[in-house]
């Protein structure tokens, strides 16, 4: 799919891997969202594309402004996730929430705007130098 001058979602892009995404999108003439609460991610991360994209301080659980802010969008990439490995084992609830139900509203806010097309990266994988490799 070509993503050039596509309106494109990009869920956790404050976040360290998400803001890299978000700028190769930027460079490649997308108009970029943004969609992310800042729980783990920081504005200084964006600083690049800042004046390029639409920024929404949001939680993936409010599903009504997930649903709204969907509207026009033609592809998602999912980033955003509960990664911290530890914290998951002492917080399930928080870690089923953010991952799992929050992963859900992507999908179910996608099919009610009509998105067919989602790039996702499960907190499964990580980069070792440079490459990606499944952890389980």
């Amino acid at each position: 799919m070509e993503l050039s001058g596509k309106n494109v979602m990009v869920t956790g892009g404050a976040g360290f891997v998400g803001s890299h995404v978000v700028d190769k999108l930027v460079s490649l003439g997308c108009n970029v969202l943004v969609y992310d609460n800042l729980s783990t991610g920081q504005l200084q991360f964006l600083r690049d594309s800042r004046n390029k994209i639409r920024f929404v301080n949001a939680d993936l659980l409010d599903f009504s402004s997930l649903s709204k802010n969907m509207k026009g969008i033609d592809f998602v990439f999912h980033m955003a996730a509960h990664a911290d490995i530890k914290g998951n084992l002492t917080q399930p609830v928080k870690c089923l929430e953010q991952n799992t139900v929050a992963t859900s509203n992507v999908l179910e806010a996608m099919r009610a705007n009509n998105v067919a097309a989602i790039a996702f990266l499960p907190q499964e994988v990580s980069m070792v130098s440079h490459q990606y490799i499944r952890l389980r």
